[in-house]
This record gives C-alpha cells, structure tokens and sequence, in this order.
C-alpha cells in the first residue's frame, strides 16, 4: 500500500456539506453498504427483503435514514450504494423519496451477496474511474442507527485527516454494553492493536471495563486509490475478480440512477469474506478515531426491538398483537394479529409467509435457523442465490 498518499484534490478552505466549519480535504463520495442479508433478523430478512428496509420509531426506514446522513457527507453531490440485485428497485425508491435533493447517485448490484470485502473494492474501482484514485471514500453499513450528529461529524473529520495521509481511518466507540453480537478494537490511541469479533459474554464483559477497547463501528474511511492498492497487497484474488466483474458490467439509467450489473458467472468467484478478514487485520496503515454518538447496529431482534419502549410488561410490539400474562418479549405482527398467553422472554415474529418462535438470548440460533430454511424444504421459495447447493 502506497505510504503518504495524499488526495491532489484537496481544496484549501472547502466547505463540506454536513460540518459545522470549513475543512481543508479531498473530494468525498459516500458509499452505502447495503447487501447483507441480516440472518438474525430472519423472518423479516429474508429472500428479497433486507433489514435495511425495516421501519424506524419515525415511520422511516434504516437504508431512509442512511441515504440522508451520507447526503451530508457528499463533497461531489454524488452517493454509491452497493447491494444486492434483488434490492436496488427499493434502493431507487428510497433515494427518489429522501433529502438527498440534487444528488447523483449509482447503485452497484451484485448478482449473489459476497459480504463486505468485494463490496468494498466493488465501490473503489467505480469510485476512482469516476472521481479519480485520490478521491475519499465513507463507507457507511446502511442498518445503523446513529442520531448524535455533532459527534459523527467530528469522527469524519478527523478521519478524513487520516484518509489524507494515506491511511485507513476505522470509527470506534466506547462500549457501553458487553454485546457478544458486535465487533471489538483494541487500541492505544489511534493504533489499531486487535480485532475482536463476537467475543464470548465474559470477554465482552472485560472489554467495557477496559479503556483499550471499541465497539468497531463498521465505517472505513480512505482514499479509492488506497484501498485497491490494499486488496493488491492483502487480497489479490479479491481484486482480480472485482476488477473483471467492473469491467464486464452492464450499466443502465433508470430515472436518472446509474445502475451497474455485476455479472454473476465472475463475481460468484468472489470469496465470500468481511473487510475486516480480507484487509483490515492485515493492513499496518489503519487508524481508529475515538467517537463520541449515538449508534446502535441493527442486526438483531433485541437491538431492532430497543428502537422502541417496552411497555409496563417489558414487552416491545410492533403490529397488531394481542397479550395476555405475557412479558419481556418481542413481538413482532406484520400481516396478521399474533395472539400470545402465558409466555415470557421469546421472539414472536410474523410476516405473512413466515412465522418465528423463539427464546430472547438466542440470536445465533436464529442465524442457524435462517441457514436451515434455506437448505430444507422451503428453498424453492426463496431466490436462488440464497439456496445452498449440497
């Protein structure tokens, strides 16, 4: 990876959209990661439906609220998102319908999910053939919920200083809970030292205690150019494949979005592997920058339940349901009413042609769950990309 690589379009005294003053900084296009396909989140994410859909308290939806806060990142009044084939019709409406007025936009589609790494250097190729290698990238997971704007803006800024030198700025936050279900860095200052993912309960509990760690907030700041230049050193095959892929895309407008269509016979190559796996825990060029906002990860039934205050019972519902002697649950109706009695601490969700049971305390069970539907009996009603072939 290029040591000192600096963004020759950096304008002295540009003012960015979204901070509070001026800047001195490279152009900045905001890419929006949006393809996972949140197993934990099953029976709502599923098929052709990502969690990045789901509603928030405000009647607004996550991939909603991610297209306005990228907006105000936007230096190029331009936005990348990167998903999956089977959601870009509803990427489009989202965008059609958001804040983020008088902004471009293209979406990356892949054609099978192949997580975050080729995501990522999907998304940089684009952006350096169309903005150049030295142009910023903020990549952004779309199922996040942050509301502190002043603190998030500070973060990009001083992430943005890091990008400028030719690193790869993380954002972490304190821990303020021992969530098994999050990402942990170890730090000493700004140096990355580990990762964690999903520790065990009794680690987790050590890490909020500790001053060394943060929760790993999933956004990566860095020049277009770097980042290739890292999957290069880190991950090569990563590379290859993408760049193929790029090269071999179909790209259509459609009311006034580019549209790209990775082919599927390249890019199911790909690797199916995070970032973090690929490139961050090999990479000596990372940078992590002390946040202080609110922000919580959207990718379990107990986070998406917090969004909303329990009632006097414990009990968090959304929908119609009707209970009865029932308490710490989640219920969740989205078609029909749910009915439940007697019962405490489980998961009802309903979503017209699915129904789930289970335990609270159980996510990972969940994700087994989601991963047995699609390898049993009900796989012919799920897309195709989604069907494990034995």
């Amino acid at each position: 990876m290029a040591s000192g690589h600096r963004g020759g379009r950096a304008a002295a005294n540009a003012h960015m959209p979204g901070f509070g003053g001026k800047w001195r900084m490279s152009a900045v296009v905001p890419v929006i990661l949006c393809g996972g396909e949140g197993a934990r989140l099953w029976p709502v994410s599923s098929g052709d439906r990502s969690k990045v859909f789901l509603e928030t308290p405000d009647g607004r939806t996550l991939m909603w609220h991610a297209l306005n806060r990228a907006g105000k990142f936007a230096s190029e009044k331009f936005i990348l998102s990167v998903t999956n084939e089977a959601f870009a019709f509803r990427v489009r409406q989202h965008f059609l319908s958001s804040a983020s007025t008088g902004l471009g936009m293209a979406t990356i589609m892949e054609p099978v999910p192949r997580n975050t790494a080729p995501a990522i250097a999907s998304a940089a190729r684009f952006v350096a053939r169309k903005f150049g290698r030295d142009t910023i990238m903020l990549c952004l997971p779309a199922d996040h919920i942050t509301r502190y704007e002043p603190g998030l803006r500070e973060a990009v800024a001083k992430s943005i200083d890091h990008a400028q030198t030719g690193e790869i700025a993380l954002i972490g936050l304190p821990p303020t809970t021992p969530d098994t279900a999050f990402g942990y860095i170890k730090a000493s200052n700004e140096q990355v030292l580990q990762f964690v993912e999903k520790p065990p309960a009794d680690a987790a509990r050590a890490f909020v205690e500790s001053s060394q760690f943060l929760w790993n907030s999933g956004m990566v700041v860095s020049c277009a150019g770097v980042l290739l230049d890292a999957f290069a050193l880190h991950a090569p095959d990563i590379l290859e494949v993408t760049q193929a892929s790029g090269r071999a895309a179909e790209s259509i407008m459609i009311d006034g979005i580019e549209h790209i269509s990775l082919p599927l016979a390249t890019y199911e190559r790909c690797r199916n592997i995070s970032f973090d796996h690929a490139v961050l825990e090999r990479s000596q060029s990372l940078k992590v920058v002390h946040a202080d906002f609110q922000w919580q990860d959207i990718g379990t039934w107990e986070s998406y339940a917090a969004l909303n205050p329990a009632d006097a019972q414990g009990n968090h519902v959304a929908g119609g349901a009707v209970l009865i002697d029932t308490k710490n649950s989640i219920i969740h109706a989205q078609s029909r009413t749910v009915g439940v009695a007697g019962l405490k601490d489980v998961i009802v969700v309903e979503t017209g042609d699915a129904v789930l049971v289970a335990s609270r305390g159980n996510e990972e069970q969940i994700r087994d769950l989601f991963e047995a539907v699609k390898r049993g009996g009900h796989a012919d009603k799920l897309p195709a990309y989604l069907v494990k072939k034995e």
